[in-house]
């Protein structure tokens, strides 16, 4: 069907004119159909942003909260040798076990609260420490199919 518009009706024209009207309109509506998808993905691409960095950042501060605790543990141990070595020594010059009680208690004490620490540490620490980049970005590629 060949349409012309010299050989049009009046009534050809205007159907014609108001198709074409339509068109348009529907033309507007898709492109801010577009626009808000557009709008949307961006949204989503700076909020998975966010959350990457958000997980960087935690591992981190994970990673540096576990040094710490690690190095405290260490610390413990190493005042807790050095009293050995110190009740050791004194009781080799002729130091009686009653006068170094109130450093084998001291010892003991530290032996405890070391032992209770290693374990809020193995208890806190988590089996990775770092996470690897893109980690979170593929967690979202495999939930959202």
């Amino acid at each position: 069907m060949n349409f012309s518009l010299e050989s049009a009706t009046p009534g050809e024209v205007q159907f014609a004119l108001g198709l074409l009207g339509l068109a348009f309109q529907l033309k507007n509506q898709l492109d801010r159909m577009e626009q808000k998808i557009d709008a949307a993905a961006l949204q989503e691409h700076l909020d998975m942003a966010q959350l990457d960095d958000q997980l960087v950042s935690l591992t981190a501060t994970v990673a540096q909260n576990t040094t710490v605790m690690g190095s405290a543990a260490a610390t413990i141990t190493g005042i807790s040798a050095q009293i050995a070595a110190a009740v050791a020594a004194a009781q080799a010059a002729g130091a009686t076990p009653a006068e170094l009680q109130a450093l084998t208690d001291l010892q003991q004490t530290l032996d405890t609260n070391n032992a209770t620490l290693a374990a809020a540490i193995a208890f806190n620490t988590p089996v990775a420490t770092e996470v690897p980049p893109g980690t979170a970005m593929q967690l979202r590629q495999k939930i959202s199919g």
